[in-house]
C-alpha cells in the first residue's frame, strides 16, 4: 500500500513459539496470510503472521554467501592480512561463506 507499514498478528501458538524473536526495530521475515481489514471501516491491509525468521536466520538459509566489493586501492590501504582480522572480528555464529569481489583497471574476479 505504499506506506511502508502494515499491522501483523500473531495469535496463540505462534506467538508463543516466536516471542523471543519479536523485538523492537528487529529484521523479521514473516510468512501469513493477508486479509482486508473491514471491521475497522478503514479498508487496509492486515497480516495474521504463521512464521516469524529474523535476519540472520533469513542469511543463513536463503543466502549463498556474503559479497564484500573491493578494489586494487583498497586493498592497498588496507593489506590482506588486516582484512582477515576484520572479518574475524565480526564472525557470526551463521556458517556463511564470504566472496570478495575484487576488480582493477584491467581485470576483475570473485573470490
Amino acid at each position: 500500500d505504499r506506506t511502508s507499514r502494515i499491522e501483523v498478528s500473531l495469535f496463540g501458538e505462534a506467538y508463543d513459539e516466536y516471542r523471543t524473536v519479536l523485538v523492537k526495530d528487529a529484521v523479521l521475515l514473516i510468512e501469513g496470510e493477508i486479509t482486508v481489514d473491514s471491521y475497522s471501516g478503514t479498508d487496509k491491509l492486515k497480516v495474521r503472521g504463521n512464521s516469524v525468521v529474523d535476519i540472520t536466520q533469513c542469511r543463513a538459509r536463503y543466502g549463498k554467501h556474503i559479497e564484500i566489493d573491493c578494489d586494487e586501492q583498497q586493498l592497498r590501504e588496507r593489506p590482506l592480512k588486516a582484512f582477515g582480522e576484520l572479518l574475524t572480528a565480526h564472525k557470526s555464529s551463521v556458517k556463511m561463506p564470504v566472496a570478495l569481489k575484487y576488480s582493477r583497471i584491467d581485470a576483475s574476479a570473485l573470490l
